[in-house]
């Protein structure tokens, strides 16, 4: 079974559905679900169509702002079971003091009543998991996690090396081996912002080098805004 893309919210998130390994097609995990209730309710749609009983092992950030966690709340009513992980340097962006943290942010943005209308009361849930450098997802361990400072502190890049078994045959025959969820930290001839909270110019460039040092030729990347591309 392979990944599933939606684009979720206002700013046009990419939210990654990803089977989870020896699981018959039945367990996933979810990274970065934005938007609002609405876009919760396409979510739940989408991993219904992929198996009759979903099972969803995760749901992951990989940072914590706004745009990557709105449908979250709404996401957690319907599979309270499923952990919530990101990375420990951006989980103040995740519990029930964040939603003010949240505003605060998107107010530079100009965005802080759409942050207000989409939560309507209801808090993100807390962090479950902590995602650490050099680990693996605990319930997907074929996952390694990349600390990738930058865009936020807790920016985190997910890496598979053997990613046969999310690959068509398409992208088999370009030379496609590896993939690599990369939220907001590489975009296809981009990266992200350093000028939000928390972000850092030199952070970025450390990060980008380190990932133009670990993450082979061969790779597909998803980021969490934009199209996928091959390394």
């Amino acid at each position: 079974m392979k990944i599933t893309g939606i684009q979720t919210g206002y700013l046009g998130t990419n939210t990654w559905i990803v089977p989870v390994a020896d699981s018959c097609g039945g367990a996933f995990f979810v990274t970065d679900p934005g938007g609002d209730s609405r876009d919760a309710a396409y979510i739940t749609k989408v991993l219904e169509k992929l198996a009759p009983a979903p099972h969803v092992a995760a749901f992951i950030m990989t940072h914590g702002h706004f745009d990557h966690v709105g449908a979250l709340p709404f996401l957690h009513e319907t599979f309270p079971d499923a952990a919530v992980a990101i990375h420990g340097n951006d989980a103040a962006y995740l519990g029930t003091a964040a939603g003010q943290l949240h505003i605060e942010d998107f107010t530079a943005l100009r965005l802080a009543d759409y942050v207000e209308e989409t939560l309507d009361g209801h808090p993100l849930p807390e962090a479950t998991e902590l995602l650490t450098e050099g680990g693996v997802l605990p319930f997907a361990p074929e996952w390694k996690v990349i600390h990738t400072p930058g865009h936020s502190p807790g920016s985190v890049c997910l890496y598979c090396e053997d990613a046969a078994p999310l690959l068509d045959e398409s992208e088999v025959s370009r030379g496609i081996k590896h993939i690599l969820l990369s939220g907001d930290t590489l975009f296809d001839g981009a990266f992200g912002r350093t000028d939000l909270r928390g972000g850092s110019d030199a952070e970025m460039r450390h990060s980008l080098d380190r990932l133009s040092t670990v993450i082979p030729q061969g790779t597909l990347v998803l980021p969490g805004h934009g199209g996928s591309f091959q390394l």
